[in-house]
């Protein structure tokens, strides 16, 4: 039996409710939209929105400790937001503990928080998806520099989640996509910066929290 191509499952949209992102504690709850400035763009990928039901995950054993385990380390999960991917990791801890491969548009105003938490995750295979919705939130510290600078344009290194997506680790296949109006979105140049820089820091052996910890300590001593 030979190796198929990975295929790409949709995960479902957020839901916006009365103003407000759906509790993320709430079990087996799917996503029907999204506020995310990257959402339409998801159509543009020709992915088929496809409902992963993580209920199944508590009422089937079998389905539970044997399928799901499978599916979750072989395919290729499809985010059409960092909203998404926080939302999952926290409400299904199978999935946090065999996610191997995903593709994300890079888009939310949690954009961090969602990108730390990937650290919990044992990713191989990592695809960015960026455009100029990308930049609609940038950091914390661009954000303080906007109170007494003003900036005419975002950079792509200034987007929310820059410095907590380098710092992701154990990751061997790594690629950027560019996406959008070509005289709007990030330039080529900048999709093989990032991309290469990606490659470069994420590539690196992935050190256990613990591990962390203790060098941190050390260096303080």
């Amino acid at each position: 039996m030979g190796l198929d191509k990975p295929r790409t499952l949709l995960a479902p949209f957020p839901i916006l409710i009365d103003g407000n992102y759906v509790i993320w504690h709430r079990r087996g709850t799917h996503y029907s939209k999204c506020g995310c400035p990257g959402i339409h763009a998801a159509s543009g990928f020709g992915f088929r929105r496809s409902i992963i039901d993580t209920n199944l995950a508590y009422t089937s054993k079998f389905f539970a400790f044997e399928v799901l385990p499978c599916l979750y380390s072989k395919k290729t999960f499809y985010f059409p937001c960092t909203c998404a991917i926080l939302y999952h990791i926290k409400t299904n801890h199978i999935l946090c503990e065999y996610l191997s491969r995903i593709k994300f548009i890079w888009a939310g105003f949690i954009s961090d928080q969602a990108i730390i938490e990937l650290r919990r995750v044992p990713l191989t295979h990592l695809t960015v998806i960026i455009g100029t919705f990308t930049t609609k939130f940038v950091t914390h510290q661009e954000t303080l520099f906007r109170r007494f600078f003003k900036r005419k344009t975002t950079h792509i290194t200034q987007a929310l989640g820059i410095f907590e997506l380098i710092e992701l680790r154990g990751i061997e296949f790594v690629r950027v996509e560019n996406y959008g109006d070509p005289l709007c979105r990030p330039s080529e140049g900048d999709r093989k910066a990032l991309e290469r820089m990606l490659i470069e820091h994420v590539g690196r052996e992935r050190v256990d929290q613990s591990e962390r910890s203790s060098d941190n300590l050390m260096a303080m001593d």
